[in-house]
């Protein structure tokens, strides 16, 4: 399942309730900052594997900005 959030922040209350409804991980794409990792772990209490993705640079984020706009 793919989950879009509005805004980095959002990310935090949308892993609340995918773990409420039975998620068994959560992988965080690359564009968000690791900061926001660490804030759904605390605020899943540890529950389920939270992972990253990143990309290679940081050139890449622009282009992937450009894809999304």
């Amino acid at each position: 399942m793919v989950v879009a959030v509005p805004e980095q922040a959002a990310v935090v209350q949308v892993a609340v309730d995918l773990v409420a409804e039975g998620a068994q991980f959560i992988e965080l794409c690359g564009g968000f900052e690791p900061f926001w990792a660490g804030r759904v772990i605390e605020a899943t209490n540890g529950k389920i594997p939270i992972g990253t993705v990143g990309y290679a640079g940081g050139h890449s984020i622009p282009a992937m900005a450009k894809i999304f706009s």
